[in-house]
C-alpha cells in the first residue's frame, strides 16, 4: 500500500499472524533481511513488539546492520518510506531522522493527506475487476459502523490498512481464493465480541458482491482492529 502511494519499491512487507511461532517468525524475519540487503543495512519498522529484538539477535549473530522502530502508524512508514529513497539517506541517518522526528512530534496523522480519490487511484491499479470507487464507498459504511460500535474513532492509519485489505479480499473471495488462517477457530473464542461486531457488519458488503466472507477471512480483519487498538491505548 506504501509502495503504491509513493511509486516505490523500498519497503518490503512480512506478514507474521499472530498464531505463528517466534522460532517461525525469527526465520522469516532473518530470510528477508538476507534477501533484501544491498550492503546498506535495514530497517525494521513493525507494529509487534517482539521484533525489536530481533534486531538486536540478527545484528549479533549475522553482517547485517540492522536497526529498529516500534511500535510504528502508517504515517510513519510512509515518511520512512519516502526518506529511504533520497540519494543521501543511510541506515543511521533515517534512524535518528524518524526517531527525532515522531519523539518530537513534528509528524503526525494530520501531516498527511488520504483523500478518497488518491485511494480509489492507487486500488485502481492492482483490483482486477470490481470498481474502486463503489467498493471504497460500500466499505466506508461498514468501517463507521464497527468504529461506532466499538466507541474508538476512526483514522487514517486505521481507514487505510482496512480500505486496502477489505477490497482485495471481496475479489478474492470472488474468485474463490479465500486466504487461509490457523486455528481460526481459537483466534475466534480469544476475540469473540470483536469477531460478532465485525462478522454482522459485513452483511451488507456479502449482499452487495453476492458472496459469504469465510471466518479465515474475518480474521485478518479483527487483527487489523486488534493491532489498531493496541497501538492506540
Amino acid at each position: 500500500m506504501v509502495n503504491s502511494f509513493l511509486n516505490s519499491t523500498h519497503a518490503i512487507g512480512i506478514d507474521l499472524p499472530l498464531d505463528e511461532g517466534t522460532d517461525k517468525i525469527f526465520k522469516k524475519v532473518l530470510n528477508t533481511i538476507e534477501r533484501i540487503d544491498n550492503g546498506h543495512g535495514v530497517l525494521i519498522l513493525s507494529d509487534m513488539g517482539s521484533l525489536s529484538l530481533f534486531a538486536n539477535l540478527i545484528q549479533e549473530k549475522t553482517n547485517h546492520q540492522v536497526r529498529n522502530i516500534s511500535p510504528i502508524s502508517t504515517p510513519m512508514l510512509l515518511e520512512a518510506t519516502r526518506k529511504s529513497q533520497l540519494p543521501s539517506a543511510t541506515l543511521d541517518n533515517l534512524f535518528n531522522s524518524l526517531k527525532s522526528d515522531f519523539l518530537m512530534e513534528k509528524i503526525t496523522p494530520k501531516s498527511f493527506s488520504f483523500s478518497n480519490q488518491k485511494m480509489i487511484d492507487s486500488l485502481g491499479q492492482f483490483l482486477l475487476f470490481i470498481d474502486p470507487k463503489k467498493v471504497i464507498s460500500r466499505l466506508q459504511k461498514t468501517l463507521t459502523r464497527i468504529t461506532n460500535h466499538q466507541k474508538i474513532p476512526e483514522n487514517d492509519d486505521l481507514k487505510i490498512k482496512f480500505m486496502f485489505h477489505c477490497s482485495s479480499m471481496v475479489e478474492r473471495i470472488m474468485l474463490k481464493k479465500p486466504l487461509p488462517y490457523n486455528n481460526v477457530q481459537k483466534f475466534k473464542q480469544r476475540n469473540p465480541e470483536l469477531f460478532k461486531t465485525i462478522k454482522c457488519s459485513f452483511k451488507e458488503i456479502e449482499n452487495d458482491y453476492f458472496i459469504e466472507i469465510p471466518d479465515t477471512e474475518l480474521a485478518y480483519i479483527v487483527e487489523i482492529f486488534d493491532t489498531h487498538y493496541s497501538l492506540n491505548q
